[in-house]
């Protein structure tokens, strides 16, 4: 096949987690010629993302590629337009990769999947937003992020406040309306232990669809009893602080914990049928200090860089970058019906 690799667009001050985005099409690129398929490789456009707009022009038009790996994880610096990009592409006649566009905005919006979690009954830390809007408990702790940022932009341990009522958040979440990060909400800090479990789409199997990948566990080692844990833009991006060297993933378990393991994976599951994803996504954890699980995030495009958590979960399953990439092109071309 002819893959097309689609990308954000990248500023000459692109951010550290904006960049990485190359590591990523360097990856899928060199994975999907070991596998025998032509690449090529192509920026976003600076195209109107008006996926309604039946005349309005194709984002690649000088390309006749089958299958476009999306990697498009923000536009302009932001990724709250994302989610257009698959109907854009498939409205003009390019299949793509990972989720369709419902997924994408339910997902990438956290306080979407706010609202899909709790309508299904799932375990997810209460919230608050900027307009007073959620189903929060006071006095209590929480977490204040970004709504449609992921890559954990604009989050650090300061951003872990306790409050007696909802106006000290809602003036949190003020000030930081004033940097970059556009939206911002709260949700309560649940202090425990973290997870993430990847997911993969099996379209092969007879059985099931998607297979849920070996569980991660992200430890925090020696952290100061007063500092909050969570895994910060510190933590991800800057590699000489000591959230970067002292946040590490561990892929080994004892045995107690199995029954944990177990009940993430099927709530991971859940999600996938929640949200409708296709071909790959991940869903983070917190497991407060009694043992129960949280939803505190579902992502639907998890970053496929060679030394990020969805590849090692691979290799802790047993597969290869390459068998994983050739299960996505697949479910891609079936969710179409391409033969």
């Amino acid at each position: 096949m002819k893959i097309l690799v689609a990308h954000s667009p990248l500023e000459e001050a692109a951010s550290l987690d904006d960049a990485d985005v190359l590591a990523q099409v360097r990856a899928v690129a060199e994975a999907a010629t070991r596998l025998g398929h032509y690449v090529e490789v192509r920026p976003w456009p600076d195209v109107a993302l008006t996926p309604g707009a039946s005349n309005a022009p194709g984002p690649f038009p000088d390309v006749a590629a089958d299958l476009v790996v999306n990697l498009v994880e923000s536009i302009q610096g932001s990724a709250r337009h994302v989610h257009h990009i698959p109907d854009i592409l498939v409205r003009h006649g390019l299949p793509c990769t990972g989720s369709p566009a419902r997924a994408l905005e339910r997902s990438t919006s956290k306080l979407l999947a706010k609202a899909d979690l709790t309508g299904a009954g799932l375990p997810t830390p209460v919230w608050l937003d900027h307009q007073g809007r959620g189903n929060e408990v006071f006095p209590g702790t929480y977490i204040v992020k970004s709504v449609w940022e992921h890559a954990s932009h604009g989050l650090d341990a300061d951003n872990v406040l306790a409050v007696i009522g909802p106006e000290e958040l809602m003036a949190a979440m003020r000030e930081r309306q004033r940097n970059p990060g556009g939206e911002w909400f709260a949700e309560a800090y649940v202090p425990g232990r973290e997870f993430n479990l990847a997911l993969l789409a099996n379209p092969d199997a007879d059985e099931t669809s998607v297979q849920v990948l070996a569980p991660a566990e992200i430890r925090f080692l020696d952290f100061p009893a007063d500092q909050p844990q969570v895994v910060g833009f510190r933590a991800k991006w800057l590699e000489q602080s000591f959230e970067y060297q002292n946040t590490v993933r561990e892929l080994e378990f004892p045995k107690q914990d199995a029954p944990l393991l177990a009940e993430l994976s099927a709530l991971a599951l859940e999600c996938w049928r929640v949200f409708g994803l296709e071909g790959y996504a991940r869903v983070d954890f917190r497991v407060d200090r009694k043992g129960r699980p949280w939803i505190i995030d579902v992502n639907a495009n998890p970053c496929l860089s060679p030394d990020a958590g969805f590849q090692a979960a691979l290799s802790a399953s047993g597969l290869t970058f390459d068998t994983a990439l050739g299960r996505i092109f697949r479910a891609a071309m079936v969710q179409l019906e391409v033969p």
